[in-house]
């Protein structure tokens, strides 16, 4: 599953990249394997920054993917910070809650 999604990820418009991201978070955490190939984390934070307006959905789920993995990504969080701030008044409370979360875990 991971070496495919690695073949088609540079192909995922924002909402699939947002969604496959949040389920590999979910997997790993859920079954503990939280050490899946790191390759696939860097090229999800790669393809994440290539987001150029990412919904406060998309932004969220990937964020909390990160921080739910405890995956260092900087430059990513940092990428977004703007755009979420650009489309606060567009976001769920549960959007808000997760992205508030993800920032909070990463410190």
């Amino acid at each position: 599953l991971i070496s495919h999604t690695l073949e088609l990820v540079k192909e995922f418009n924002a909402p699939s990249l947002a969604a496959t991201t949040h389920s590999i978070a979910r997997i790993s955490s859920q079954t503990r394997i939280l050490k899946i190939d790191q390759k696939i984390w860097e090229t999800l934070k790669e393809e994440g920054m290539r987001i150029e307006t990412p919904t406060p959905i998309e932004s969220s789920k990937i964020l909390w993917a990160f921080a739910k993995i405890n995956y260092s990504a900087p430059e990513l969080f940092d990428f977004m910070t703007p755009k979420i701030i650009s489309t606060l008044n567009k976001a769920s409370s549960q959007n808000l809650a997760n992205t508030v979360w993800a920032y909070a875990k990463v410190g």
